[in-house]
């Protein structure tokens, strides 16, 4: 079985249908969801690896501005070699050896290039936190994805707490209308009205738990783990299962109250929008980089100089067969002319910026839109929040007295069905309320300053 640090599996003991069964406990808090995911996520650990990259690129290149050391060792035969016939009357004198070698240490540096190196390392750097940014972006994408499956849980096990409610009013009241058939108190049109109204509830509870199940499943994915659990059919810790309310739940669900989500959010109402938002720094970034990759493209307009020193073992000696120090000092000068490939490049380059600053300026346009807009939905959904309070006391209160009339026989049963789909709808309404105004808090909370 897979162990995930942040979910805590616990066995407990439950009974159902006169057996004893094993059931798996799985808590799980919001910060811990997001905690997980960011742990699991292999976008997240892949960009990572990519950031490193850069950041090794940018080192790199930042090595070429200092003077470069080689040890170089060359080794020649020959299998002619020249000869001069000084005296007809004596051999000839090789100019040379068959076997030749040189070998030693070398330093060369690229003294001037009108800030080619330099400047490219300075596009590397920039590079290298446009990808950080890129980083960071990604983390508040994967942290705020994360939410929204959470809050889908919630809201998904709140309906299926507010439909086991509804059930065990349902059946209350259908035996109840039962007893009353019997003695004559109620008609068999009643009875099975409200026995309707039982296996409804029956109906949508089940298919409530499927919907949980799924938003379960969705959320375990981003977390990770999960795999070897049953959650075809999850259940509220602290809940008590009934055979008429479908199947034995196969995994009890501790989520975090709605309330204390909405608690840990509500700072996010009262922030503003990041000035260091990472998306906005990324393309400002890469903008950057690019001017400064057409500056070191520029370089290319003038002369390039480069010295090296070299000091060897060389053998042989010219004609004469020995072995040498030999010191060699050099002075290497360069101006090219490329045919008009340096401006189209440098033109290519300060494109790529203006493109990029252009994509910034869009992203801090962006990033206030759906600042205000989200800001305008909490403010909203807080007017909801009050008039879903207030709907669903009434309609509570109205369920009951509506039943109390129908038992004295001054309301028909069809105005008891009425009332209570209306108790129930207005429930349902308010978790609905809370998880939207979660998601615009999440979402605002996405583009605040990391605290």
């Amino acid at each position: 079985m897979k162990r995930i640090a942040v979910i805590t599996l616990v066995l407990g003991c439950m009974t159902a249908a006169g057996a004893a069964a094993e059931t798996a406990q799985l808590n799980l808090s919001l910060n811990q969801a997001v905690d997980q995911a960011l742990r699991h996520s292999d976008r997240l650990q892949a960009k990572a690896f990519e950031l490193e990259a850069f950041r090794s690129r940018a080192s790199a290149q930042s090595s070429l501005l200092w003077p470069r050391l080689s040890f170089d060792a060359t080794y020649r035969y020959q299998s002619q070699i020249p000869a001069l016939q000084v005296f007809p009357a004596l051999p000839a004198v090789e100019l040379g050896a068959r076997n030749n070698y040189s070998l030693g240490p070398t330093v060369a540096w690229s003294f001037f290039d009108s800030g080619g190196t330099y400047f490219a390392w300075r596009a590397a750097q920039a590079a290298s936190r446009a990808k950080e940014d890129e980083w960071l972006a990604l983390q508040r994408e994967i942290r705020l994805q994360t939410r929204l499956a959470y809050f889908q849980t919630q809201m998904a096990l709140a309906q299926v707490q507010l439909l086991s409610d509804q059930l065990h009013v349902s059946r209350v009241q259908y035996r109840d209308i039962s007893n009353r058939t019997q003695a004559g108190q109620a008609s068999r049109i009643d009875l099975l009205s409200a026995h309707q109204d039982v296996l409804s509830n029956q109906r949508q509870l089940r298919q409530t738990r499927t919907d949980l199940s799924s938003a379960l499943r969705d959320l375990l994915n981003l977390t990770g783990g999960g795999e070897d659990l049953d959650l075809s059919n999850p259940a509220e810790v602290g809940t008590t299962p009934t055979a008429e309310a479908g199947p034995a739940p196969t995994v009890w669900l501790a989520l975090d109250p709605l309330d204390q989500s909405l608690a840990k959010l509500e700072p996010a109402a009262h922030s503003q929008p990041d000035s260091a938002y990472p998306q906005v720094k990324m393309f400002l970034e890469l903008a950057d980089a690019g001017r400064r990759s057409a500056d070191s493209i520029g370089s290319g307009y003038w002369p390039k100089g480069q010295v090296s020193f070299r000091s060897s073992l060389d053998y042989p000696n010219g004609p004469i067969l020995e072995t040498i120090n030999q010191n060699t000092f050099a002075v290497n000068a360069t101006w090219a002319y490329d045919f008009g490939r340096t401006p189209n490049q440098i033109a290519e380059q300060r494109h790529n910026a203006e493109l990029n600053a252009k994509q910034a300026e869009q992203a801090v346009t962006d990033l206030q839109l759906n600042w205000q807009k989200a800001q305008d939905q909490v403010a909203q959904f807080r007017d909801l929040q009050a008039y879903d309070q207030q709907a669903v006391q009434e309609t509570e209160e109205l369920a009951r007295l509506v039943y109390q009339s129908y038992r004295i026989g001054r309301s028909s049963y069809l105005e008891v069905q009425n009332a209570n789909y209306r108790a129930l709808g207005a429930k349902i309404q308010s978790v609905r309320t809370d998880v939207l105004l979660l998601i615009q808090l999440a979402t605002l909370e996405s583009m605040s300053p990391l605290q």
